[in-house]
């Protein structure tokens, strides 16, 4: 077996290296991986889009990618609930196990979590066998695919974040962005029981996207006043829940105008610019606002809810690519956000 990985060698650039099979500790498995999803995250690496890169404060090269599914091609002499031949998806973070929150179940906060390809642990998924440790590897059934089960990875941020708002049966919810994260909350969401769902992007395609994902309506901001069409929408009142998956300060801002009375404000995108916020606009309208991170005890839930059909996760793909090809699938992901809306990368 020969082990290649594309690394990130400069804004914008990935190579493909030869590099050495892993070894297979006691409680560890090899995966030969078969599916990887390029993040929002990684091109947030891959553009430099912090410039990080470009001061210094960012080394490369670095393997790339956390969103992934194989199968196991070896085992460590004391894992037991996994064999040769099993597909399984990775959960990317591993945390520490020993520390507060690790023990409470809210793992998720972790401060030594090793989370795949985020600084600065960056052996990420982008390599053709990955040694993982057994108990983060989760088994899919014959009924999932190692497709899915590289997008189990995002569905958990959905499915996370919208059981932490608490939201369910007979509630209007209005999310903003329409990009893979904003469409794990539209599916967790639907799933859940959500009566009406409004989604808000400025690129149409994704907004065609989330109608074939079920939302009951969509708004595209750069040609329509978001507030006036959504009180069209709901005959003059605003959604008891608004989710937030741009991750920018002007849908922050727009968050707090749609909500309703009494509502509540699930932050899900991560913001990384100074936001400004009218709090009396909240205070008045006595608001929840809910901060989510990544997911913690949530696989499970996300692999049953793919198996039993309740979540079609595959729909959400649009653009599959070769692993030869990574560079430009990178590319296209980057540059083309008005046609691709998830590139997953087959091995």
């Amino acid at each position: 077996m020969k082990n290649e990985a594309f690394y990130q060698v400069g804004v914008g650039k990935m190579e493909k290296r030869e590099i050495p099979m892993p070894d297979c500790g006691d409680d560890q498995v090899i995966v030969h991986t078969e599916y990887m999803g390029i993040c929002g995250s990684d091109l947030f690496f891959f553009g430099d889009h912090n410039h990080e890169v470009a001061n210094g404060a960012h080394k490369l090269p670095f393997i790339i990618g956390h969103e992934c599914a194989g199968e196991v091609v070896r085992t460590g002499k004391n894992v037991t609930h996994l064999t040769v031949g099993d597909k399984v998806a990775l959960e990317p973070g591993v945390p520490c196990g020993r520390c507060a929150f690790c023990k409470s179940g809210r793992y998720n906060l972790c401060p030594e979590v090793k989370f795949m390809a985020c600084p600065p642990y960056f052996n990420g998924a982008l390599r053709r066998y990955i040694d993982y440790p057994a108990h983060m590897a989760f088994k899919l059934p014959a009924t999932v695919d190692t497709k899915a089960g590289a997008l189990i990875e995002p569905l958990s941020i959905g499915l996370h974040a919208t059981k932490r708002a608490g939201i369910g049966l007979g509630d209007v919810a209005v999310i903003l962005g329409s990009g893979c994260i904003g469409l794990t909350l539209l599916l967790a969401a639907r799933a859940r029981g959500v009566s009406k769902i409004i989604m808000v992007d400025v690129f149409d395609n994704r907004l065609q996207k989330a109608l074939e994902l079920g939302a009951d309506a969509v708004i595209n901001s750069a040609r329509e006043d978001p507030l006036t069409k959504v009180r069209t929408l709901l005959g003059g009142g605003l959604p008891n829940f608004v989710l937030e998956a741009a991750g920018r300060p002007e849908t922050v801002q727009l968050a707090a105008k749609l909500i309703g009375r009494g509502g509540t404000i699930l932050q899900v995108g991560s913001v990384n610019a100074p936001t400004t916020l009218t709090l009396y606009e909240l205070t008045e309208k006595e608001v929840k606002l809910i901060f989510t991170f990544r997911y913690a005890n949530i696989y499970p839930t996300a692999i049953e809810a793919i198996a039993s059909g309740r979540i079609d996760i595959n729909q959400l793909a649009t653009d599959e690519f070769a692993f030869e090809d990574t560079q430009l699938a990178f590319e296209q992901a980057e540059h083309n956000k008005q046609s691709v809306v998830k590139a997953v990368i087959k091995f």
